[in-house]
């Protein structure tokens, strides 16, 4: 899921770099100066003297023109002669990114555009108008306070007042102050243009190693959060080490392999090469957990439908059947049978019928040769005995009254003493009655439990409902067990014994 996420995150990122436009960055600069132009001049002939502004004060004051009316009209007027016509260009304005380094002065102005050369005229444009209105404002500056100071010492001639002082200026400096500010008004040019922007090669938009690095990270961010609520959302048990973490009695591990086992059209279960080992250790396990008394009526059950159940009583009736002993699958899932389908036998008259008095023993009765579960198989040079088989005959709606019934008792008292072993397939436990209803009847009882599909909660339920129905759990059995979900079932299970030979 981690994996897929990021993978998923990455051809995203790699898909966007390779639809989204490309994006060119071109850079002009401009430098303020203090060397054409002198503040202190502006006051002369007052009594205060001029403000003096450093480089970088001169910088950003410039910079924060860069949207002004005058300066967008110049700017239009340039990109107009350079061919860049249909623009707004208060919009490009804005679109500037400008910057400044402390210390020098020095003014960057970047343009953005999808054209390489419109970003360059751009941003040229835009330096040579801010250099233009800079240039043109601060003369017009000096030329009124040369006129200023001319205008103030007519009047003072023209009053009789004494003209050996003009404000701060003395006669003797006023022609040099009026000269030096009339050279001014002509030479002064507080911005200078330093480079002219160059015609970029490559494009700062998209970036396909930094969008897929973004992606990836994006993507491992939302596999691990999936990840984390699957975990704390989803009560499914997903591997062995779950189920065994839950507290649940394992006895046994059926692979997912064996779903191939089973015919998709027909239904008929053929246990391959191999296939019947996982069977054997179930059948194992169940005599080592009771080894005072080996149970002789077991219950295979599940808490949910669909979860292995019949395939997993047809697969330990075998198993019991290769060893030797007398072995009876009876299927008390009267509701939805499939043993007879399994296993190719005649479907009807069943336990169904046997249990309403409308069929005789005989007449329910199916005899399965091993060698027909183990079609194929090497493990059918075994020695045993046949598999015996009551169906459960028509479907019916009245399943629990016949379980609970009289007859069945008899029928289950006379079993008892004719077969080693007879296996029960219920019904699911949480779905109808029938299963609880023959728990107190049997020895012990085996839960499947499909992993990837049964949860915690419905397994401890399950389990909550045989000890509730007074039955003991013996174990449960895991099913559609993969190799991820148990690594050792790979290396000990129907694979190892099919390659080697059944101990």
């Amino acid at each position: 899921m981690i994996l897929g996420a990021t993978l998923i995150g990455v051809l995203a990122a790699l898909l966007f770099s390779l639809t989204t436009p490309q994006t060119f960055e071109a850079e002009a600069r401009v430098q303020a100066r203090l060397e054409a132009q002198d503040n202190s001049l502006l006051n002369a002939g007052n009594s205060g003297a001029g403000i003096a502004q450093t480089v970088d004060q001169v910088a950003y004051t410039a910079m924060n023109t860069i949207e002004r009316r005058d300066v967008v009209a110049e700017a239009t007027k340039r990109l107009t002669a350079s061919g860049v016509t249909g623009e707004n260009v208060l919009d490009l304005a804005k679109g500037l990114k400008t910057e400044i380094t402390p210390g020098t002065g020095i003014i960057f102005l970047r343009a953005k555009d999808r054209d390489a050369k419109k970003a360059a005229k751009i941003a040229d444009a835009f330096a040579l108008a801010l250099r233009t209105t800079q240039i043109n404002g601060q003369r017009q500056v000096y030329a009124k306070a040369a006129e200023r100071l001319k205008k103030e010492y007519r009047e003072r001639r023209k009053s009789g007042a004494d003209g050996s002082t003009i404000g701060s200026l003395t006669r003797e400096s006023y022609a040099a102050t009026i000269s030096r500010l009339d050279s001014l008004s002509q030479i002064a040019q507080p911005i200078q243009l330093l480079q002219r922007a160059n015609v970029p090669t490559s494009a700062i938009a998209p970036k396909p190693l930094r969008n897929s690095l973004i992606g990836a990270a994006v993507g491992l961010l939302f596999g691990l959060l999936v990840v984390t609520l699957r975990s704390t959302l989803d009560r499914r048990l997903r591997s062995v080490d779950q189920l065994r973490a839950a507290g649940a009695p394992l006895v046994g591990t059926i692979p997912d392999k064996l779903g191939d086992a089973v015919d998709k059209k027909t239904g008929r279960l053929s246990l391959g090469t191999g296939q019947l080992e996982p069977f054997r250790v179930l059948r194992r396990n169940l005599r080592f957990l009771t080894p005072d008394a080996e149970p002789k009526v077991v219950l295979v059950t599940s808490a949910q439908p669909s979860a292995g159940k019949s395939v997993t009583a047809a697969g330990l009736a075998a198993a019991y059947a290769s060893s030797g002993r007398t072995t009876l699958l009876v299927e008390c899932d009267l509701r939805r049978p499939v043993q007879a389908a399994r296993l190719q036998v005649k479907g009807t008259p069943g336990l169904g019928e046997y249990l309403r008095g409308t069929a005789e023993p005989a007449e329910v009765v199916r005899r399965v040769p091993l060698s027909a579960i183990l079609d194929g198989s090497e493990d059918t040079a075994e020695v045993g005995t046949d598999v015996v088989l009551v169906p459960a005959g028509e479907p019916t709606g009245a399943a629990a009254e016949l379980v609970d019934s009289r007859r069945f008792e008899d029928f289950l008292h006379e079993v008892r003493e004719v077969y080693d072993v007879v296996i029960i397939d219920s019904t699911p436990l949480l779905q109808v009655a029938d299963a609880g209803l023959l728990v107190p009847k049997v020895d012990t009882v085996l839960v499947c439990a499909w992993l990837g599909a049964t949860s915690h909660d419905t397994l401890k339920t399950a389990l909550e409902t045989v000890e509730r129905n007074g039955g003991t759990v013996t174990g449960v059995v895991a099913t559609a067990v993969s190799r991820r979900q148990d690594p050792a079932h790979e290396a000990y299970g129907y694979t190892y014994y099919g390659a080697y030979g059944a101990a």
